[in-house]
């Protein structure tokens, strides 16, 4: 494993820790609106960015944005579902991620 998928993996572990208390305190609207600037903004970056090093950064920074993306639909279906419901909805939500992330690598392969 290179050194930049693990930094990318580890932040994006720990990113969940900045994103959790700013969602809890502030609302999830508007930490999925700034998080998706953050990314807008470190895409644009990474696909301008000539040295590695920047490149490296800008990837970092777009993994800490990302972090929203997994701990936020969480929160939105225990917080709109009955108990009874969150099981069958939380599956449905994670085969969806599964389903979405192999047919982005399928395409990029092909």
């Amino acid at each position: 494993m290179t050194f930049c998928k693990f930094v990318n993996i580890l932040i994006l572990g720990f990113s969940n820790f900045l994103w959790l208390p700013l969602a809890t305190r502030f609302g999830r609207r508007p930490t999925s609106i700034l998080s998706a600037l953050i990314e807008l903004s470190s895409s644009i970056w990474c696909a301008k960015a000539h040295p590695y090093y920047s490149f490296r950064d800008a990837c970092a920074l777009q993994r800490i944005a990302v972090g929203p993306g997994e701990i936020l639909p969480k929160m939105m279906i225990a917080n709109v579902l009955f108990l009874h419901e969150r099981g069958f909805r939380m599956g449905v939500h994670t085969c969806g991620v599964i389903w979405v992330h192999s047919w982005s690598v399928l395409l990029l392969l092909a």
